[in-house]
């Protein structure tokens, strides 16, 4: 039994359907869905009844539910303990972050840090963005490190308000596409998001938000996904498709022109994804001085995007 087999099941349960509750963790549906098989097949009975689009817990279910959540609260709870009492209390920082790439922000911001000779000790607690919103409401971690889904900043913004939680955007995306040398507008240097809708589309996961984002916008296809990476970019290179994605994600990935010019990053025109990366903090607490100088240092990292 591993610890994100229960993350995933409490998710499933809040968020009632494993497609939400993927969304909410950033993660493919098919990895939460087996994570579910394997943990039913370990204790030898089933935990959900799947009927249609609606998910029931069996019986056995609604008490490992209750389980999990306690042991879920114990881990958060460990994750906020000060280990290394010789460091200064100022200098040992917990964050919260609501995805993997936010990690990757963090962690190269503190190692900044750490080469300007600042003792700190980083503690990153990763959780999906409503439950980011209950730790900073109780108090139990002070300021996070987000990003927003580009379908539910309504739903982020009025449980922002409800818990008096403030965002501080640090970065809204602008909106690219990846296509092979072969694309019929591969000589383009930008477009306009509807000539993109005459071509395939296809995604390096199966997030159902890129999905939905592309039909609220007027996609009619049906969008292929292919999760091996390679794979991905030999599709790419051999077939008239496109794949469509913040900038930022692209230069992470370095999905950037090739020397033989297998593959060109064109821009969408008047188009910025209202997807945002940023902070949260409840609104009555002040930072301390190490806190503030690992926010500058991660301000400072999107400066450099802002630039490209």
């Amino acid at each position: 039994m591993r610890l994100n087999q229960l993350e995933y099941f409490v998710a499933i349960d809040k968020y009632g359907s494993f497609s939400k509750a993927a969304e909410a963790l950033y993660i493919a549906q098919p990895s939460i869905s087996r994570a579910i098989k394997d943990l039913e097949t370990e204790l030898g009975f089933q935990l959900i009844k799947r009927t249609g689009t609606h998910i029931l817990l069996t019986e056995e279910g609604k008490l490992v539910l209750e389980k999990a959540k306690a042991m879920l609260q114990l881990k958060n709870d460990i994750a906020s303990i000060k280990t290394n009492l010789s460091l200064p209390a100022s200098h040992v920082i917990t964050i919260g972050t609501s995805s993997t790439h936010c990690n990757m922000i963090i962690t190269n911001s503190a190692n900044k840090l750490k080469e300007q000779n600042l003792s700190l000790q980083l503690n990153i607690l990763q959780e999906d963005f409503f439950s980011l919103l209950d730790l900073l409401h109780t108090q139990k971690i002070r300021f996070a490190l987000s990003c927003v889904d580009p379908i539910r900043i309504a739903s982020f913004q009025t449980d922002c308000l409800k818990h008096q939680i403030s965002f501080n955007v640090l970065y809204s995306d602008t909106l690219c596409f990846v296509v092979g040398h072969n694309h019929p507008l591969a000589s383009r240097e930008s477009v306009k998001i509807e000539e993109l809708f005459e071509y395939q589309f296809i995604s390096a996961s199966k997030k159902t938000s890129e999905l939905r984002f592309l039909q609220n916008h007027g996609y009619t296809q049906n969008i292929i996904s292919i999760n091996n990476y390679w794979n991905f970019q030999q599709y790419i290179y051999e077939n008239p498709v496109f794949s469509l994605a913040p900038r930022l994600s692209i230069l992470e990935t370095n999905a950037t022109v090739t020397p033989d010019k297998q593959q060109k990053i064109l821009n969408v025109q008047n188009f910025t994804l209202p997807c945002q990366f940023g902070f949260l903090k409840k609104e009555n607490i002040s930072l301390t001085a190490a806190e503030s100088q690992l926010c500058m240092s991660i301000e400072a990292y999107f400066q450099t995007f802002y630039k490209k």
